[in-house]
């Protein structure tokens, strides 16, 4: 039972994570100025970023889709009866 929570739990905050992450990264490349979430440009002075593209980019394949897959392939071991 406990196993079942924390795994549920583990399910939970990758889905939530993916879910930000596609937030933010699909703004930041509709509007590579970041004007939709509100970032100044300015705060890639000190970065190797001219617009945020790349940033939006990163947000959307390593911090989407890479928890999304991971919570899909745990989704379906416990389907399976994996345990």
């Amino acid at each position: 039972m406990a196993k079942a929570f924390l795994r549920n739990s583990l399910i939970i905050l990758l889905l939530f994570l993916s879910a930000g992450a596609f937030y933010g990264g699909i703004l930041m490349l509709l509007d590579t100025s970041g004007a939709l979430l509100g970032l100044p440009l300015y705060l890639l002075n000190y970065s190797p970023f001219k617009t945020y593209l790349f940033p939006g980019l990163f947000l959307v394949i390593f911090l989407g889709l890479t928890p999304l897959i991971t919570a899909l392939a745990l989704i379906m071991r416990t389907g399976k009866g994996n345990r």
